[in-house]
């Protein structure tokens, strides 16, 4: 059965590079909830969407403000889920959907109802995964959007405090895991 991937950690905890390796070495696609989120701010905002997805920008304030990007999408995706809490998984969902790949990586899962829309909506067809990347050396937020699933059950947990390699030999695991 096709498979889902939900990647969940604390902002620098490695889900991106987990992705990363999924998508270049293991043939899955990348989606995340927020890419549109980020899209729409950049555009309201008037500032370059890269400064959502590059570390060094992300976290460092606008010119003439004191608020960061990361902060900037926190306030905004605040406000579009008190519209519609489900906005960006039925955007996700649809993407799988119209998808030719068996498997996806969402880099960025970090809602409990986020899962529940996509278990919903795609476990007929897709096996949904959830895993939690940990990176003892990460500065634990104060943000409640980091702590959702704080207690939630995960399918795997990956420590990340080695290289990359180390990191890509435990997703080979996993994986080796997932198919048994």
């Amino acid at each position: 059965m096709p498979f889902i991937i939900l990647l969940s950690g604390w902002a620098g905890s490695g889900k991106d590079s987990a992705a990363e390796l999924l998508v270049d070495e293991m043939s899955f696609e990348r989606v995340a909830f927020a890419d549109v989120l980020k899209a729409e701010v950049s555009a309201a905002a008037g500032i370059p969407v890269a400064m959502f997805y590059e570390n060094a920008l992300k976290d460092s304030p606008l010119k003439d403000s004191t608020i960061t990007p990361r902060e900037l999408l926190i306030r905004y995706a605040i406000e579009r889920k008190m519209l519609d809490p489900d906005a960006y998984s039925r955007i996700v969902v649809a993407h799988i959907l119209k998808g030719k790949r068996s498997c996806y990586v969402i880099s960025d899962w970090r809602f409990r109802h986020e899962y529940e829309f996509l278990y919903q909506k795609l476990s007929e067809n897709y096996c949904i995964i959830r895993g939690r990347i940990i990176r003892s050396s990460v500065n634990i937020s104060s943000d409640s959007t980091e702590h959702d699933l704080d207690d939630e059950y995960m399918d795997f947990t990956i420590h990340n405090d080695g290289s990359i390699s180390d990191l890509r030999d435990a997703i080979k695991v996993v994986l080796r895991n997932l198919k048994k």
